[in-house]
């Protein structure tokens, strides 16, 4: 899914570059106030695994290919 609406594209965003940031925003709801909601649930582990997965989406951008063309082996996890 790509952001829509007045939801930032966070494949564009440097955020998911630095892992502590990343965390304090999506975690700790340290962009609150700017209407990023928090995830105080998610757990460590999956606040990573979201930033890895928004690190992988944007390289797809970065590149210029498809979705399609991303291969079994990105899907898969192979």
């Amino acid at each position: 899914m790509i952001a829509g609406g007045t939801a930032p594209d966070l494949r564009t965003s440097p955020i998911p570059a630095d892992a502590q940031a990343f965390a304090q925003v999506v975690k700790n709801g340290a962009l609150v106030p700017a209407g990023m909601p928090q995830f105080g649930e998610f757990s460590s582990d999956q606040i990573e695994a979201l930033r890895q997965y928004i690190q992988a989406r944007a390289e797809v951008l970065r590149s210029g290919r498809a979705d399609s063309e991303i291969g079994s082996a990105h899907k898969t996890g192979e």
